[in-house]
């Protein structure tokens, strides 16, 4: 069983009123699962094989697709949820994946935020969490932040970085990022983003905050809900895969990814669908946005 069939029996065993169809006629591999849930079609995942043979070095034509794939997922997305699921990241992060398709299907155990408590964690709990539950790992950052259940147990975790000042005319701003946020899977915390949120506020009093989407699982309309506005997008990046790993080709010289292609067969080039960037503004002269409440 290749890529494709596998991803498409994964999700036609959790949604049994998925239909199957080929949107992309100039890219005849790629599938579109169309989930559909008493009568209403609720996510539609868009299943990316590794490109053709002889593709895999092709950087213009790993751009056209990139292209397409993003023109087809902005379009789903004004009436549904979308994701685009490549194959090295079904293959590298499964689990991770497979959690994240459910989670889109509605298939999860809901908390509530205003059950559970948030508070400082050390950076190795985070990082233990994030290496097992976020499709990105951990990261280096300054402030982790646990979500427990009533009865004790880590069921989200969110980090921060530190901050970067620099001068306005207005004043120094201090900005932060939001870097990591992952619940346990199968486990989705009503409100749980926005008590996360809403902890580092009321400890660091930041002037800003920004966060990034990652447009290959969302369009980033949760943080709007927590008074986040888009600022920016950033383009699709280009990677060398190996062993299903992305490798940025911004770090290696062409010499390295022609040796790499050559030597071997099952390397590939393509480009992801970038991210969006979104900032919440908290000083009075930035346009004061409302922020996050616990729920």
């Amino acid at each position: 069983m290749n890529f494709s069939e596998e991803a498409i029996e994964y999700i036609c065993s959790a949604c049994k009123g998925t239909g199957i169809t080929r949107p992309l006629p100039d890219f005849p591999e790629y599938s579109l699962a169309s989930c559909d849930m008493e009568g209403k079609t609720v996510c539609r995942f868009l299943i990316i094989p590794r490109p053709p043979q002889e593709e895999r070095a092709d950087m213009f034509a790993a751009q056209i697709r990139a292209d397409a794939i993003q023109s087809l997922t902005g379009y789903l997305r004004r009436e549904t949820g979308a994701a685009a699921i490549y194959e090295d990241r079904w293959y590298r992060e499964n689990v991770i994946i497979r959690t994240r398709i459910a989670a889109h299907l509605h298939r999860y155990e809901k908390a509530m935020a205003r059950k559970c408590t948030v508070e400082r964690i050390t950076k190795p709990q985070a990082d233990d969490f994030l290496d097992r539950y976020h499709s990105y790992g951990s990261s280096q950052c300054k402030y982790c932040y646990g979500t427990f259940s009533p009865e004790g147990r880590l069921i989200a975790v969110s980090t921060f970085s530190g901050a970067r000042r620099w001068q306005k005319p207005e004043g120094i701003i201090s900005s932060y990022e939001w870097i990591r946020y992952a619940s346990l899977p199968g486990t989705r915390i009503a409100g749980g983003m926005g008590k996360s949120l809403s902890a580092f506020i009321e400890e660091v009093n930041p002037d800003d905050i920004m966060s990034y989407a990652d447009l290959e699982w969302s369009d980033g309309k949760t943080y709007e809900t927590l008074g986040f506005r888009p600022e920016s997008v950033t383009p699709s990046q280009s990677f060398i895969v190996r062993e299903n790993k992305r490798e940025p080709l911004k770090r290696l010289s062409d010499e390295i990814v022609k040796k790499a292609i050559e030597e071997d067969p099952d390397a590939y080039i393509i480009c992801n669908l970038g991210s969006a960037k979104f900032r919440l503004k908290r000083k009075a002269w930035q346009s004061p946005l409302p922020t996050a409440q616990p729920k």
